[in-house]
């Protein structure tokens, strides 16, 4: 049985609504932005537009082409509003939180996963002669790496060429967002894992992440929407699973919090009895 008045800790917080957002943003060295970056980043050079499109419509769900209608009627089309939200500074575990500013109905587009396009761990540059190389840092932050997709390439013969000169990358193809230096509000969205049962705000039980990252696409790029997979009340925080692929050493913490801009609390988990203060 799972207790109807969940226990709550009330932590240490700082809010960061709309207007000082920007401020959080320039703290942490991050270009802060609602959509993808595509260029001048070198990788668009290598990415052919029309065959994207042509892709996305050969193999996206109807399920996928809804929600992207629906992303381009809130982000290019303005006919819809964003839902408000804030961010929360957790503590040194988690960073940073994206949490609930009123209740968001089940299938609302929240916001697009923004950044840089780049290439699978690779950062493409230009060299003084026009030539592009792949270069692979030491500690490349996959704390703000989207998973990306296969995109077709240009069919130019010179791309062809620099595909071949990059052989120490696995699938030129394969590309990832990269928010760690360029990004919006959702780069704050939390890992929750698929089946974890944790207590809403009101008492009730959370069963899994409640938002979602469909593909979309939008100028002839593939890009990623965020959306919430169930309903979610305000002051919940939001939560995506980021999957198995994402973590290169240890299990995430398993924690969920909730927030007014009054306070930042941590639930119970179901399965969990900690001392706590009401």
């Amino acid at each position: 049985m799972v207790d109807s008045k969940p226990k709550i800790v009330k932590k240490e917080f700082r809010c960061w609504d709309i207007l000082e957002r920007y401020e959080l943003f320039e703290r942490l060295g991050v270009h802060y932005t609602h959509m993808l970056m595509l260029g001048p980043h070198p990788v668009v050079k290598l990415l052919d537009p029309d065959s994207q499109v042509k892709y996305f419509q050969e193999h996206a769900t109807p399920e996928e082409t809804a929600m992207n209608e629906s992303a381009l009627e809130v982000m290019v089309r303005g006919k819809a509003r964003y839902p408000e939200n804030f961010i929360i500074g957790i503590g040194d575990e988690f960073g940073y939180g994206l949490f609930a500013g009123e209740d968001i109905s089940k299938g609302t587009f929240i916001g697009e996963y923004s950044g840089l396009l780049s290439w699978k761990g690779i950062l493409p540059i230009f060299l003084s002669d026009g030539w592009i190389r792949g270069e692979s840092p030491t500690h490349y932050d996959m704390a703000y790496l989207m998973k990306g997709y296969k995109a077709p390439v240009n069919e130019d013969p010179d791309v062809n060429i620099i595909l071949k000169l990059l052989t120490h990358v696995p699938e030129p193809n394969r590309l990832r967002i990269d928010a760690s230096k360029v990004g919006g509000d959702t780069r704050f969205i939390n890992h929750l894992s698929t089946g974890e049962k944790f207590y809403r705000p009101d008492g009730s039980v959370i069963d899994g992440p409640n938002v979602e990252i469909v593909q979309g696409c939008h100028q002839g790029y593939f890009r990623k929407w965020v959306f919430a997979g169930q309903d979610i009340q305000m002051g919940e925080e939001l939560r995506m699973d980021y999957k198995d692929c994402y973590w290169l050493k240890e299990d995430p913490a398993s924690k969920l919090f909730f927030a007014s801009r009054e306070g930042l609390y941590e639930l119970c988990r179901v399965d969990d009895d900690p001392e706590v203060v009401q």
